[in-house]
């Protein structure tokens, strides 16, 4: 086994980092080498558990609670049936709201954000709206939500809809 330290000579000698699957393969050339290490992956816990929905009228989307983030699960509906077309991980741990505006997903999340100013950075849980494409969840826009004079809402927020012209929650 190999392990370099980060401020140790031999790091300059890495001439290659190759990610396959769960392993890292690493060239050194001082060694003249391959070495590979697994790539730490987090426990992933999914329940059962909704924490919010949406529907177009064809398909349904529902929020799962799950860790390390959250699991939205887009199923097709029929009167009797409903079948798992595609799941996709929410953009956040805390998702309290969906709803389809636009013909996009938005995705309504309470989540830890770095706030800097000045030379401070410190962490608040603020709601985020997040636009996503309906189909693949690959993130349209992102945006904290702001109140009437430009700052940042700090008010957790659960709930989320349309009447097609305006967002709610």
């Amino acid at each position: 086994e190999w392990y370099p330290e980060v401020s140790s000579t031999p790091l300059a000698t890495i001439r290659g980092l190759e990610i396959a699957g769960t392993t890292i393969w690493i060239a050194d050339a001082s060694t003249a080498s391959m070495y590979s290490a697994l790539v730490p992956l987090p426990t992933i816990t999914i329940t059962n558990e909704p924490t919010a929905m949406a529907t177009d009228g064809t398909s349904f989307w529902v929020a799962v609670d799950a860790v390390p983030v959250d699991k939205i699960l887009k199923l097709a509906v029929s009167t009797s049936t409903a079948t798992l077309i595609t799941s996709f991980d929410s953009p956040g741990v805390e998702t309290t709201g969906l709803t389809i505006h636009n013909g996009n997903l938005y995705v309504l999340v309470n989540d830890n954000q770095n706030i800097e100013m000045g030379d401070k950075t410190f962490q608040l849980t603020i709601p985020l709206l997040v636009q996503l494409d309906k189909d693949s969840g690959v993130e349209v826009s992102f945006s904290p939500l702001v109140d009437q004079w430009g700052g940042i809402l700090m008010d957790l927020l659960g709930g989320l809809s349309s009447d097609g012209s305006l967002l709610y929650s």
